[in-house]
């Protein structure tokens, strides 16, 4: 939420005195009672590569920010630009007592922290076993990220593809595609996806099964079916293309070389770009 909030962190630039001149002035940002501005900062410092590592300690004053999103987000940027996992104890706060979307960004950075946020995995288990819809898909793929191979998670994310919710679905593909896993029941699934009766779950089983890479053949079929039926969402086309890029190369390749037979925008894209 855009609030202006009264009782803001200020003073930030003191904590912090060797940040460049770039540094300094998002620092300073962060310090506006305007929440929008010091989500936004916090975000570019992200991207800012070395230099962001001098503004750790003034991030790290935000994780008593008394806005919730930016306490959040500030655990988050803490682990991007510097690997500083100092922010679990607000994560794991957030995770249960906050706001449907900031306890599911919670744990998605726990997630993103991966096995040094251990600790958090009994909470995650719980919310796991005892939560609902998409807190639930969001703990079972941040266990997954801390102790990867966990089957139970990684059945428990396959089962939402078959959520009455459109959403959980959707997430479920992109969550699984992540995951680097090659199971064969897996594939099955996100090939049987490709039917779903809504085009964004296509298109994510699409980007799943392009993750998977080779081990996905069986889905080569509905793939080639998606890129040569015209009626089909172009955006979805584009992805089946994608797909077929990583499963079978030379089957794309030969798509990609016939103007008659390729959405508009496919011969300017030779793989997806992943988040």
């Amino acid at each position: 939420t855009d609030l202006m909030t009264p009782d803001y962190r200020t003073g930030l630039l003191s904590v912090s005195p060797r940040a460049t001149q770039e540094i300094r002035r998002l620092i300073r940002s962060m310090e506006t009672p305007n929440v929008r501005i010091r989500k936004t900062s916090l975000l570019r410092l992200c991207n800012s590569g070395k230099d962001a590592r001098a503004a750790i300690p003034a991030v790290r004053e935000l994780l008593f920010d008394p806005n919730e999103t930016i306490r959040v987000l500030a655990a988050y940027s803490l682990w991007n630009i510097g690997h500083d996992a100092s922010g679990m104890l607000t994560l794991t706060d957030v995770v249960v007592t906050g706001s449907p979307e900031n306890s599911c960004l919670a744990a998605y950075t726990l997630g993103e922290i991966g096995p040094s946020a251990g600790e958090a995995l009994p909470l995650l288990e719980h919310i796991s076993a005892n939560g609902t819809g998409l807190m639930r898909l969001h703990a079972w793929e941040a266990v997954w990220r801390i102790k990867a191979g966990d089957d139970r998670a990684l059945d428990a994310m396959l089962s939402f593809l078959k959520s009455g919710d459109v959403h959980e679905r959707w997430l479920a593909t992109y969550m699984l595609g992540n995951t680097g896993s090659k199971r064969l029941d897996m594939i099955h699934d996100l090939s049987k996806a490709l039917d779903d009766s809504s085009t964004i779950v296509q298109t994510g089983a699409g980007f799943a099964l392009g993750c998977i890479g080779p081990e996905a053949a069986m889905a080569t079929p509905r793939l080639i079916t998606i890129f040569e039926t015209s009626e089909f969402d172009n955006a979805l086309r584009m992805t089946a293309f994608e797909a077929l890029s990583e499963i079978e190369p030379l089957t794309a390749q030969k798509f990609q070389t016939s103007p008659t037979r390729r959405p508009e925008r496919i011969q300017r894209t030779s793989r997806t770009t992943r988040e």
